[in-house]
């Protein structure tokens, strides 16, 4: 009788030891894939943060000639506005629709740089569209980025086992891909639920 008591215990002790073994890893895993979405959003901000900075120092240098142009001009103001809200909002829904409507106002702002020879003509101005463009990049680069990790996350939170850890943990709500069309028209893509 005691040997078997030993030998029921033992394995009892194994199951828990096992079990612990891969509630703490299934939840570490999961930990870490929030994270790195988190991570990717945050190299969102930045370089959202930079090509505001950029757009503030386009503006100011093409400001006269803007004065003309008092749609772009609105259209900048408002989405800097839509911007500063929408981080202090922490949304990724509104900093996605910033985005797009900064993205715009960009577009109509370069197009007046480009059909305005006395501004194309500025070294400050050429200097600081090129910036502009690499930045332009930089964002590409960071959003596809984020999707990736977003992908990541959003799969492995639907895959059995994790699945039940991911509920377990409150880990299971899928994060938004950063999706944008040209203009005004912004879909936020969210992942079927299985």
């Amino acid at each position: 009788m005691k040997k078997g008591l030993v030998i029921g215990l033992s394995v009892l002790g194994v199951v828990v030891l096992v079990g612990g073994i891969v509630t703490a890893s299934e939840y570490n895993a999961l930990v870490d894939a929030d994270e790195n979405v988190a991570l990717q959003g945050a190299g969102i901000l930045t370089s959202l943060e930079a090509r505001n900075s950029l757009i503030d120092q386009l503006v100011t240098t093409a400001g006269a000639y803007l004065d003309h142009e008092s749609e772009v001009y609105q259209m900048i103001t408002d989405a800097r506005i839509e911007y500063t809200d929408a981080v202090a909002s922490g949304s990724y829904t509104d900093l996605i629709n910033a985005d797009a409507a900064t993205s715009l106002a960009l577009t109509s702002l370069l197009a007046v740089v480009e059909d305005t020879p006395e501004l194309s003509g500025i070294e400050a101005i050429t200097n600081l569209m090129g910036a502009m463009e690499t930045r332009e990049y930089v964002l590409q680069v960071s959003r596809s980025d984020y999707n990736d990790a977003v992908a990541t996350y959003n799969a492995s939170i639907r895959r059995f086992p994790r699945i039940i850890f991911a509920r377990m943990f409150g880990f299971s709500e899928p994060k938004p891909y950063w999706s944008m069309t040209d203009g005004e028209d912004i879909t936020v893509v969210f992942p079927v639920n299985a």
